[in-house]
């Protein structure tokens, strides 16, 4: 008997569509999977994991992956004169932060070729294992707190942080940030829920006919300020600039919580907006300066 060609089989495909499979995926015998073995499971929410940074993954929301989690980075090696300046200062400040995202920070690292021993965690009390380094000795092992990264909260954009805020304001959010808080936000386990709708009733990415009513009252809301630089453009000529921008890039996805107004120079900013540098934005610039 000759089996079907599964691919062209229409029953199958029509079954196949009715469970969200949405493609066609491969199959093995000898597959092993990129799941967290039960052991790394374990070692993740203690003491963490350490890896080599190009297997840490950078998901489309800005947070970072190890395998099939949604971990938290951090530098696990501390120079002893760090340990020395926090027991004279109390101050946490002197330690290194814990990443969510792939920052500037982080970048700036990668570039210069600076990576120490990273650990890749999915902690969520704040107290994160480290060595103690005095030249090349490990010296004393420990448990410290340590602080979120401000440049991964401005990357994805919590409670609205960014560079322009007033120094009070950014050190409520960093003070009050709390890892289990972030997870809740950005779930641990990336595998995926069935979608929400198949490949054919997914509504296509395009303006909805209301966006201009919602976009309007948004930023008659925020009363015509951008909410990257803080900038006021309620002025009726200026009005124009003020652009609404959709964070996850789903044109018609309309949850507030997805919605930010923008000044056309923020918004021409953000990743995949470049084509916005036209004419219209070198007029904005002209009228900023």
């Amino acid at each position: 008997m000759k089996l079907p060609d599964f691919e062209n089989f229409e029953p199958f495909n029509k079954l196949r569509r009715a469970m969200g499979g949405v493609e066609l995926g491969s199959f093995s015998l000898n597959y092993k999977g990129k799941g967290l073995t039960k052991e790394e499971l374990d070692v993740l929410f203690s003491k963490g994991i350490d890896v080599d940074f190009k297997d840490i993954t950078k998901l489309g929301d800005g947070t970072l992956a190890y395998k099939d989690k949604r971990v938290l980075v951090y530098i696990r090696d501390i120079g002893d004169y760090s340990m020395h300046y926090k027991r004279r200062t109390s101050d946490v400040e002197s330690l290194p932060k814990f990443h969510v995202s792939w920052c500037r920070a982080l970048n700036e690292k990668h570039d210069k070729n600076q990576f120490g021993r990273y650990v890749v965690s999915q902690n969520v009390n704040g107290d994160f294992a480290v060595c103690v380094i005095s030249g090349n000795k490990v010296v004393r092992q420990s448990t410290e707190r340590l602080r979120i990264c401000k440049n991964c909260l401005e990357i994805i954009g919590w409670e609205e942080y960014s560079r322009t805020m007033q120094p009070d304001q950014k050190t409520q959010i960093v003070s009050k940030f709390l890892i289990p808080d972030f997870f809740e936000k950005y779930p641990r386990e990336l595998v995926h829920r069935k979608p929400e709708h198949s490949d054919l009733t997914s509504p296509l990415n395009m303006y909805s006919e209301d966006f201009g009513e919602i976009g309007t009252r948004l930023k008659e809301k925020l009363n015509w300020e951008c909410q990257g630089c803080n900038r006021n453009l309620g002025e009726k000529h200026l009005r124009k600039y003020l652009h609404v921008h959709h964070i996850n890039s789903q044109k018609n996805d309309n949850r507030g919580d997805n919605l930010k107004a923008l000044c056309l120079k923020c918004h021409a900013e953000e990743d995949g907006h470049g084509h916005m540098k036209n004419e219209r934005y070198r007029e904005f610039l002209k009228i900023l300066n």
